[in-house]
């Protein structure tokens, strides 16, 4: 269970543009993303644009599981939390835990 704190990074996250973020994909329908790391460079509704070393790469978001590294904590995420643009993530009502 997230402690306070955890909780705030969690929600300003799901309100906020991705962009700019370090992620890691853990889980992914399309096995050649897991493990990939890198800088979210922009998001639609559902997909992410990430720069790895090496190249871009867009990917639904819907279709895997995510860690976030914020204020060196790991945060994980499943994508179906991350769909919709931050306008509209910041309107959903989120389940207390």
């Amino acid at each position: 269970m997230p402690n306070k704190n955890s909780k705030k990074l969690i929600v300003a996250l799901l309100k906020n543009d991705l962009a700019g973020n370090i992620i890691t994909i853990l889980k992914h329908s399309d096995k050649n993303l897991i493990n990939i790391s890198g800088e979210i460079v922009e998001e639609t509704k559902s997909t992410i644009l990430l720069r790895t070393a090496e190249k871009e790469i867009r990917f639904e978001k819907k279709a895997g599981k995510f860690q976030f590294i914020i204020n060196q904590e790991r945060v994980l995420f499943e994508g179906e939390l991350l769909q919709g643009l931050a306008k509209r993530r910041a309107k959903r009502k989120l389940r207390d835990w």
